[in-house]
Parts: C-alpha cells; structure tokens; sequence
C-alpha cells in the first residue's frame, strides 16, 4: 500500500501480517483495533485526511506490533488512539503533525500503552493534549523540541498520570505545553530533564518519584 491514494478509511481490525506499511500514502483514516503486526507498522510520510466511525485518524487499541513509524511527515486530520497496545521497540513520531483531537481535547491518547521507547521529538506538534496515563515505556520517552500548542477540558497539555518510564523523561530544547504537565503518581527510573523548555504552564507531580530532577529556572511555571 506504499505510495496509495484512497477517500476511504483502510480497515485492517483484528488482521495478523508480518508488516504493515502505508508511507507517503493518503488515505481517509486507519482502522486497526486488536491488530498484530509481527513487524513494524510503517507510517512515514503518511496523511490521514479525515476520520473513522470512531472519530479517530488511527484506532489501534490493542494493537500489537514490534515497532511503529509515524514521523518524517506523517499528519492526521483527527486523533490518534494506542489504548492498551503493545509496541515492543520504539514508537517514532518525531516530526509528526496532529491536527485534531477528540471530545476531550486530546490529540494522541496512549493510556496503558506499553512500549520500549517513545520518541516525540524534532518539531513534533499535536492540536490538542497528548495523554499516556497508566502506560508503560520500558526506556525513554523523549518529547524534546515538541509543542503542544491546547489543552484539554481540564487544561492539561500532557498528562502522565501513574505513567511508568524504565528510562528518562526529557522535556527540553524548546519543549513548549500550553498547559499543565501531570506526572501525579508516575514512577520515573530515570531522569526528568527540563530545561532549555520554551514554557511550561503549570507542573503537577504529585506523588511522582524520578530518580533525577534536572531543571532550570526558565522552565518553572509561572507563579499564579
């Protein structure tokens, strides 16, 4: 399906392939709920024009798959939603553009995913909130550079409530959250880095536990 152009939403639910890849495709949207993929899913330079019946530009809950590559021009016209999925090695969207987001202001919805590492990073730009709450990343989950540039209803741009990082969390080279960041009760094995941010506008951590905190004092809230 590399290089497709199709109106309709591609609807591969509850599909076993060794691959899956649709880069530099277009298509309406991506329907792929208890889907495994015992190779990558492959969303490079991939435009998703619109929306499935669930709303969504990409509905993977339950997906699962080695690795997944939604970067280097990868956009999506309505949300993205990982809930509950599996994704053995990286989820790469860096330099993805999130244009929409659900009823909840929420671009990209990740609660209880489980992956190795997640890079949004390099220009990375989501509408609304991004959520990974209760999820799980074995290594790194690196948001440098990205902006997130709404909230949603209850003025979070990030929420990482109960998140589990195995690695670090980095929020630095000109991250920017139009509203709070929440790691109430995550657990962080490695650093959280933030610093050289281009603004945070409030920051919960309660009950969190990070094994480094390493901040600067451009990247505090304002007061208020």
């Amino acid at each position: 399906l590399i290089g497709c152009q199709s109106d309709e939403v591609v609807n591969a639910e509850m599909l076993r392939v060794g691959h899956l890849s649709l880069h530099e495709s277009t298509v309406k949207a991506l329907n792929l709920p208890d889907t495994t993929i015992d190779g990558h899913l492959g969303l490079i330079g991939t435009t998703f024009t619109g929306t499935d019946a669930y709303g969504n530009s990409l509905t993977a809950s339950g997906l699962h798959a080695t690795d997944a590559y939604l970067r280097h021009g990868f956009e999506a016209a309505g949300p993205i939603v990982v809930v509950g999925a599996t994704i053995d090695s990286n989820l790469e969207m860096d330099g993805a553009k999130l244009r929409g987001a659900d009823g909840r202001g929420a671009s990209l919805i990740a609660d209880k995913l489980h992956v190795g590492e997640a890079y949004l990073r390099r220009g990375f730009e989501a509408a609304g909130s991004i959520r990974f709450v209760g999820a799980t990343v074995d290594g790194e989950l690196d948001l440098s550079g990205a902006t997130l540039s709404a909230t949603d209803a209850e003025g979070n741009s990030l929420n990482g409530d109960r998140l589990h990082v195995g690695g670090g969390v980095a929020l630095i080279h000109g991250f920017k959250g139009a509203g709070t960041v929440r790691f109430v009760g995550a657990t962080i094995d490695g650093e959280l880095l933030l610093h050289a941010t281009a603004g945070i506008h409030g920051l919960r951590l309660t009950n969190a536990r990070c094994a480094v905190l390493a901040d600067d004092e451009g990247s505090w809230p304002q007061k208020g």
